[in-house]
């Protein structure tokens, strides 16, 4: 099933200041704030919200319909979309404007100050929500002010279920029309900033909002992971450590595009954003945005870890026996797999393959993962449960049933 992506294609203009902002600005000078930051690396990358999360979703192998725009100078980024696999059939190309423009430099805290021009983004709202019966579910991400009112609008008078995802584009809309959004919206997907404002400007807090009709509300919190409110209830669901923080510029998106991709599945909102944080954690991991492919063998491990119709977790024998059902299952679905993949989805640890590591992708697993690789290499596989951050415990097994498979 295609999920719509409303949002902005942009160029983004990366640099890295080796230092922190809050060193640099003084409190008590800002109303006369004249700063400048010595940034010894520069990049540029196709970037936007809707680019971000359909370059992720794509990747974890959803379907993602981009709708947005681009100037005169797009036609470069439309072939990459169409290089990942991703639909451009709904992107218009402005003529007479550049492509939306991000300028971004990030301190060592991994703090962020943007400029941005938004360039063609200014006509997005001339694009329609088409009219197709297999687009179920869709996001409103940052865009135009105007093309995001009318294609929540649009969206909830087609009845499509959708994620608003203001982001940076919240300061456009005052108290009444962001209660609209909410209204019109299933979900809401916000920061913890993002989320303070939003209940600032609409006078209701995160708990009256998630006791609305919404489906949920979920407030990402960077590397602590993010809180679920669901009817009143606030779940927090801790992050994933990634393997190292290189570029923090697109983890939202990646978190949204795993939220996307679940949904579309009908898994529960609380699975939903625990695969979010791992691909976000492997977002920051990385050292670009759409313009580098993720380690794609690390995107199967989460298909792996969070596939619906895969058997509830559950302890499947010997680790031999483990490994080649990780491979029949992938070769079904994606055609390939290295045996450390479906090792690494249980927490097992497997000895590295082609130059990757053995080492469980669940940067939370820690200890205990390395404890059950080594019970594994014992034979030990079903004698100590593990938990895993689909559904829990797995239950332990007996030992005369561990030996019958064997």
């Amino acid at each position: 099933m295609p999920a719509l992506i409303c949002g902005s294609l942009a160029f983004d203009t990366i640099t890295t200041f080796p230092g922190r902002f809050a060193q640099q600005i003084l409190p008590e000078q800002v109303h006369i704030l004249n700063v400048s930051f010595l940034v010894p690396t520069l990049r540029r990358e196709f970037g936007g919200c809707a680019g971000n999360i359909a370059y992720s979703l794509r990747q974890l192998g959803g379907e993602p319909l981009v709708m947005a725009t681009v100037g005169s100078d797009g036609h470069e980024y439309l072939q990459r979309l169409q290089s990942w696999g991703a639909s451009a059939e709904y992107v218009r190309v402005v003529p007479d404007s550049y492509t939306a423009q991000a300028i971004i430099i990030t301190d060592i805290d991994n703090n962020q100050i943007t400029a941005f021009h938004p360039g063609a983004m200014q006509s997005a709202h001339l694009n329609v929500v088409p009219a197709r019966d297999d687009v179920r579910i869709a996001i409103v991400a940052p865009d135009g002010r105007d093309a995001m009112l009318q294609h929540a609008a649009q969206l909830a008078a087609a009845g499509i279920e959708f994620i608003f995802d203001p982001g940076q584009g919240l300061p456009m809309f005052d108290g009444a029309e962001l209660k609209r959004f909410v209204e019109q919206a299933s979900w809401v997907a916000v920061n913890d900033y993002e989320g303070r404002m939003l209940c600032e400007r609409t006078g209701e807090t995160l708990e009256s909002l998630s006791r609305s009709h919404l489906k949920g509300v979920i407030v990402t919190l960077g590397a602590q992971g993010c809180d679920l409110w669901q009817q009143g209830v606030r779940t927090h669901v801790s992050g994933v450590a990634a393997t190292e923080v290189v570029d923090p510029t697109g983890c939202g998106d990646a978190f949204r595009a795993a939220l996307l991709y679940g949904l579309e599945r009908g898994w529960p909102l609380m699975r939903c954003v625990a695969l979010g944080n791992r691909v976000g954690a492997l977002r920051a991991a990385a050292a670009r945005t759409t313009a580098s492919i993720l380690p794609f063998w690390r995107l199967e491990n989460l298909v792996l870890q969070f596939c619906r119709d895969r058997p509830k977790c559950r302890d499947h024998g010997s680790k031999l026996d483990h490994l080649e059902r990780g491979r029949r299952l992938v070769r079904r679905r994606l055609g390939r797999v290295p045996l450390v993949v479906w090792a690494q989805s249980r927490h097992i640890e497997a000895p590295a393959r082609q130059g990757r590591p053995g080492t469980p992708a669940c940067g939370s697993a820690g200890t205990a993962a390395a404890q059950a690789g080594r019970e594994a290499a014992k034979g030990n596989v079903g004698n100590a449960p593990r938990e895993h951050a689909c559904c829990g415990p797995a239950r332990p097994r007996a030992p005369s049933r561990i030996r019958a498979q064997q």
